[in-house]
Parts: structure tokens; sequence; C-alpha cells
């Protein structure tokens, strides 16, 4: 009886096969460590805006305005940031961690109660724990306290 692949020959198969699994394998770990790196580079452009937004918001809801035609251009900018901010208030509900999307709940509606009379001090808290799920859900465990981001939220730069 002879064999119709010889030992050698069967060697070559078995190593030709075993480095297309491994290859595919490879593929299939780097394809989700890339997509992995997109999702995040996506959380962090639209916290960034977020944030920028939520920013010129407070800013342009607080200024004075000298004549009617500086009124109306602040609260042009104004109703455009709360517009970003509400667009990328979405994009974080559907691609952040659950933790992020309650703390983000959460800091929206002290924001809302805030314009109702809440205490601004309750925003800057739920801004903190927002800030802190973001730091862990982004870079690991943020050894962060609330108290230390409540105090860099609170100083003037």
């Amino acid at each position: 009886m002879t064999d119709l692949i010889n030992k050698p020959e069967w060697l070559a198969l078995l190593g030709i096969f075993l480095s297309a699994i491994v290859g595919a394998i490879a593929y299939l770990f780097q394809k989700r460590a890339d997509l992995k790196n997109h999702l995040q580079e996506i959380r962090r452009r639209e916290y960034a805006n977020y944030f920028g937004s939520l920013a010129n918001k407070l800013h342009y809801q607080t200024i004075s305005a000298n004549n009617e035609t500086e009124k109306l251009e602040y609260n042009k900018k104004h109703i455009d940031a709360l517009g970003e901010m509400r667009r990328s208030y979405f994009v974080i509900s559907v691609i952040s961690s659950d933790a992020v999307c309650r703390n983000l709940f959460e800091l929206q509606t002290c924001i809302s109660a805030e314009e109702s009379g809440r205490k601004e001090n309750q925003v800057g808290i739920a801004l903190a724990h927002l800030l802190k799920a973001i730091r862990n859900e982004g870079y690991g465990k943020s050894r962060l306290s609330i108290e230390e981001i409540s105090y860099a939220l609170a100083t003037k730069i």
C-alpha cells in the first residue's frame, strides 16, 4: 500500500494550513483592536464637542449685551452651542459606556433643573461624576477623586 501523500508533503500542507489559521486569528484580533481604537477616537471627539458646546452655552447664556444687535448675536451663538451640545449628547448616548450615559443623563437633568432654579453646585457635582466616568472609560480606572475634579472645575482659569 502506498500513501497518496508522502510524509514531507503532508507536513508542508499542515504548515500552510496552520499558518493560514494563525494569520486569520491575528487579522481578527487586529481588526477588533482597530475598531476599539476608532470608537475611542470618536468618543474623545464627541466628548470634546459636548464640553466645548456646554462651555459656549453657559458663556453666551450669562453674557450681557450692550445693544440689541449684540444681544441677537449672543442669542444666536447660544442657540448654536445648544444645538451642537444636543447633537453630541445623542451621539455620546449611543457610543458610550453605561456609566458615562448615566452620568451624562444626570448632568442634563441638573442643567435643566438649574435653569428652573436648582443649585449650581449640583451641576458641578454631576459634571465631576461625568468627567470621572469618561476618564474611567478611556484611560482605565482614574485615581482622581470627585472632590479633586470638582475643585479643578471650580478653579477660575
